[in-house]
């Protein structure tokens, strides 16, 4: 995670970034590797202390090592708890 404070304009504004990478585990080598959703970047800014912008970026993996990807909307549903 990373978070940087900055003053503008007499507002604070706050970013913080999250990055997360599926864990890789195979037993056997001859297996693909299930990236789940692929590699998350999350972007969050507030003013003063109230949200104002949200990035959600997926980078997925293209290579024959690797499953294809669930859906976005399937991440979307699990970020957001939408059952």
């Amino acid at each position: 995670m990373d978070r940087k404070i900055d003053e503008i304009n007499d507002q604070v504004r706050t970013t913080e970034k999250l990055y997360f990478k599926p864990l890789i585990s195979v037993d056997d080598l001859s297996d693909k590797i299930n990236q789940l959703f692929g590699n998350v970047s999350i972007e969050k800014i507030s003013l003063d202390n109230k949200p104002n912008y949200l990035k959600v970026l997926v980078t997925l993996y293209s290579d024959r090592q690797y499953h294809e990807a669930k859906s976005f909307d399937q991440f979307m549903d699990k970020l957001f708890k939408a059952d």
